[in-house]
């Protein structure tokens, strides 16, 4: 920002003091830095606003905290011009330098020195030396990786101090094995994750242990630790970080009929086996069944991003304005995952409700399924013409329902030794008589015992 400000000394000292207490550095202008000319009695003076994750309406911004603050603290000064400059993050290779290493005989000659010392030990052995090179990116893998290599070796070459200047004969170049071996647990991080995604989305992990404490459940907690702070280094330094505040909460209140939706889905999706509709009440376990749908896909966005967090700060010497290191691929590629592994889900759900209704049907019990729990009943029609959905039900045996729907009662029929593969049926509450019985293999009351 250029700063036009009275040109007395309490007046430009107030201004560095401000400025100071703001972190913003202030200066005289450069030579032809501004063609703006001061008015008589006025002076120039360049303020550099730091704003961060800003990019759309930074000037604006930070021409307003100026004013603002100038105001505040009665300071004779305004802002005359502004420009955004930004920070151009080219990407970095490391390179180490090592003392070449010895055989065991060498070192334990350089150990004896060492401990005697005689000062004959070879001093460079085993040090380290650390150095940063910019790359270009425009030029080919193999030339740019040539060219950091000889950039590098130039860097350290020209030391001052000689134990400390590299030697091709005593010394190596190469590149740091740890952040290779951090990236490589980064990825091993990715792949565990979504290995557990896929797990819980296929609804596995009473056969892996998750249900008990042990080891299971500190793999989720890690993987939890992995993701979030993989989230956070992802977003931070980006519009995203700023507009978290407001995001979250506002996402709250959308997320609570989407649980409620996703978890009516999941029942569908069971009870369709049966030709069951589901019963639309917001209970407990519907809500239940909509958290396992969004924990799954809201997961797989996540890991992806939090992935590409991990890499961004674990390796210096990729560029962020890559095409995989910004934002839409990870996103774009985590969403189509998400609805992929909800779609597991879902059909996880369906899967489950064929293997209760063969149970069903060989006259097993049924546990609870996300709130859905199979009973059986016994039916009477109140006439002989009363109407009805699918099939008559019989009046001789126990049926299977999952309670009632409104004003109507939905249930399936066994099949009778294997015969057929059972049919569903749906009749008004008015015109039937229901008895609750324990199981299928209960008796149902005779005709006499309704009238």
């Amino acid at each position: 920002m250029v700063v036009e400000i009275l040109d007395r000394p309490e007046e430009v000292d107030l201004l560095s003091e401000l400025c100071d207490s703001l972190g913003w550095p202030v200066r005289l202008p450069m030579q032809d830095e501004t063609r703006i000319v001061p008015d008589a009695g006025w002076a120039l003076r360049i303020v550099e606003g730091r704003i961060q994750a800003v990019r759309d309406g930074s000037v604006e911004q930070a021409v307003a905290s100026f004013d603002a603050h100038a105001r505040a603290v009665a300071l004779s000064a305004h802002c005359r011009d502004a420009a955004l400059v930004e920070r151009v993050n080219r990407p970095l290779a490391e390179w180490q330098m090592r003392g070449r290493s010895a055989s065991a005989r060498q070192r334990l000659w350089q150990l004896a020195h060492f401990i005697a010392g005689s000062g004959e030990h070879d001093q460079d052995l085993g040090t380290v030396r650390l150095v940063r090179v910019p790359l270009d990116q425009e030029e080919s893998g193999r030339r740019r990786q040539a060219r950091a290599r000889w950039t590098a070796r130039a860097e350290l070459s020209r030391h001052s101090i000689p134990n400390r200047r590299r030697d091709p004969d005593r010394h190596t170049l190469r590149q740091p094995k740890a952040r290779t071996g951090w990236q490589l647990t980064a990825t091993v991080g990715l792949v565990v994750g979504f290995a557990l995604i896929v797990i819980a989305a296929f609804g596995k992990w009473e056969d892996l242990g998750f249900n008990s404490h042990g080891a299971a459940q500190s793999l989720v907690i890690v993987m939890a630790a992995y993701v979030t702070i993989g989230t956070v280094l992802a977003i931070r330094g980006t519009v995203t970080h700023r507009a978290v505040p407001w995001i979250l909460p506002a996402l709250i209140p959308a997320s609570i009929p989407l649980t409620t939706w996703l978890g009516v889905q999941v029942q569908q999706r069971y009870l369709y086996s049966f030709g069951i509709s589901a019963e639309t009440t917001d209970g407990l376990g519907t809500v239940r069944a909509g958290l396992w749908v969004l924990w799954v896909a809201c997961g797989t966005v996540l890991l992806a991003v939090s992935y590409v967090g991990w890499i961004r700060y674990l390796n210096s010497s990729t560029d962020p304005r890559t095409m995989w290191m910004m934002w839409t691929p990870p996103l774009t590629l985590g969403a189509l995952f998400g609805v992929a592994m909800a779609g597991i889900v879902l059909f996880t759900a369906g899967r489950a409700g064929w293997a209760a209704r063969e149970a069903e049907a060989t006259g097993n019990v049924t546990g609870n399924y996300f709130g859905l729990q199979a009973g059986h009943v016994c039916l009477r029609f109140v006439s002989e013409d009363a109407p009805f959905f699918g099939v008559r039900p019989p009046e001789d045996r126990a049926l299977v329902t999952f309670g009632p729907n409104g004003d109507r009662i939905d249930v399936w029929v066994p099949p009778v030794n294997g015969a057929d593969r059972g049919r569903s049926a749906s009749i008004r509450l008015e015109d039937a008589q229901i008895t609750y019985v324990e199981n299928a293999q209960s008796p149902c009351p005779k005709p006499a015992q309704f009238r």
